[in-house]
C-alpha cells in the first residue's frame, strides 16, 4: 500500500503511510531496547499484530492518533 500511496496524486494517503512507518520505527526501537519484557507479556505477538492492524487500517487511522498523542 505504501508504493500505491507514492504513485497516487492524493497526498493524504502519503501522510497516512509516512505516519504509520514513523510509529512502526519507534515501536521497533522500543521493542528492541525492552526485549526482556516481551517474554513476560502473555499473548504478546497477538497483541502486536492487533496493534499494527489498528495502526494501518484506514477506518481507525490509529497511526495519526498515536502520532498526535505521543510523538507530537
Amino acid at each position: 500500500m505504501s508504493f500505491k500511496a507514492i504513485d497516487s496524486p492524493d497526498p493524504t494517503d502519503d501522510t497516512q503511510w509516512l505516519t504509520y512507518w514513523c510509529i512502526f520505527a519507534l515501536f521497533s526501537i522500543t521493542e528492541n531496547v525492552m526485549s526482556f519484557l516481551v517474554e513476560w507479556i502473555p499473548f504478546y505477538y497477538m497483541i502486536k499484530v492487533t496493534f499494527f492492524t489498528w495502526l494501518y487500517h484506514p477506518k481507525f487511522n490509529g497511526a495519526s492518533l498515536m502520532y498526535k498523542q505521543i510523538v507530537q
